[in-house]
């Protein structure tokens, strides 16, 4: 299984940080930080980062303002 933003999906092997994130519903956009197990993961990297099961996604929605 691999978690994202606390929510479970299955693994695939050769599963990429973007697939999963396709496989789980999430969006993102360039104000998001997408975190794989602790690493930030670049955007134009998501298609190339392979993970591994049990890895764990987190989205952090960068807002601004004052």
């Amino acid at each position: 299984m691999i978690t994202v933003n606390n929510r479970e999906i299955n693994y695939k092997i050769g599963m990429s940080v973007y697939d999963a994130l396709q496989e789980s519903g999430e969006s993102i956009n360039n104000m998001t930080l997408v975190v794989v197990d602790e690493k930030v993961i670049a955007l134009d990297k998501l298609k190339d980062e392979i993970l591994n099961n049990g890895m764990n996604i987190k989205l952090l929605h960068i807002v601004s303002g004052g």
